[in-house]
């Protein structure tokens, strides 16, 4: 997802849809917009794990020790998606102070 979609994401928030998925190898982030009453926004960030098995398949929340270093890449990716989303909201509210 590109930054300049982050209004659009937060105005999907109530649909319960993540405002960007992050993935690496098994591990996935889920970034979540959820807006405030008083108009701003708290991020909230869920990690699963694909797993794959011969007769199903599905998402965990627990890590085996190969996924790790894909934990951590995923998780900095995130925190870098969060920090220019805020950038972006900071900017465009100051923008519009200005009007």
């Amino acid at each position: 997802m590109d930054f300049r979609d982050v209004e659009h994401a937060i105005r999907q928030a109530g649909t319960r849809r993540p405002a960007a998925v992050i993935a690496r190898g098994n591990v996935r982030a889920s970034i979540w917009a959820n807006p405030t009453t008083w108009g701003d926004v708290e991020w909230r960030i869920s990690f699963a794990r694909f797993y794959a098995r011969p007769r199903d398949s599905g998402y965990s929340h627990s890590f085996e020790p190969s996924d790790l270093r894909d934990l951590i890449q995923v998780t900095f990716q995130a925190k870098r998606w969060v920090a220019k989303a805020e950038k972006r909201i900071r900017r465009r509210r100051w923008l519009l102070g200005w009007i």
